[in-house]
């Protein structure tokens, strides 16, 4: 999945996702594409509630 479709998918604006994405909160495949489901799992994993 592409950055603007991720973004679409949980939300969030596009550069939201490049700032997750440098930060290891999103789960990549070999080809650099966003793996979805991995990642709504790591992002709430490492979301704080608060």
């Amino acid at each position: 999945m592409s950055e603007r479709q991720y973004a679409a998918h949980v939300g969030l604006s596009r550069g939201a996702i490049q700032k997750a994405k440098e930060a290891g909160r999103l789960v990549l495949f070999a080809d650099g594409s966003i793996d979805a489901e991995a990642s709504d799992q790591r992002r709430a994993a490492m979301t704080d509630p608060a």
